[in-house]
C-alpha cells in the first residue's frame, strides 16, 4: 500500500469514528419546513450568510461535499 492510500485509509477511519459518535438526532433538516430549516441555521433566503459567517462556517465544519469514492466508476460498469 503506498503512504497516499495508507492516508487516505487513516482519514476514513477517522471520519468513521467520528460518525459513530454523532448523535444523528440533529440531522433532521430534511425532514422540516423552509422557515424552520433558515430558522435553525439563522439565516433568511433574502440575505443568506455573509462571506465572513460563510467563512467562519467552513473553517468549523469543512467544505459541503462528499469524500470521492474509490473503485470502478457507475460507466464503467455499464460499459463492461
Amino acid at each position: 500500500m503506498t503512504e497516499s492510500k495508507e492516508s487516505e485509509q487513516k482519514v476514513q477511519e477517522v471520519r468513521a469514528r467520528i460518525v459513530q459518535t454523532m448523535d444523528t438526532k440533529l440531522f433532521t433538516y430534511h425532514k422540516k419546513s423552509v422557515e424552520a430549516t433558515l430558522q435553525g441555521f439563522k439565516v433568511t433566503l433574502e440575505a443568506g450568510l455573509t462571506s465572513d459567517e460563510a467563512k467562519k462556517r467552513l473553517a468549523e465544519y469543512g467544505p459541503n461535499e462528499l469524500p470521492e469514492e474509490e473503485g470502478e466508476s457507475l460507466w464503467d460498469k455499464v460499459i463492461e
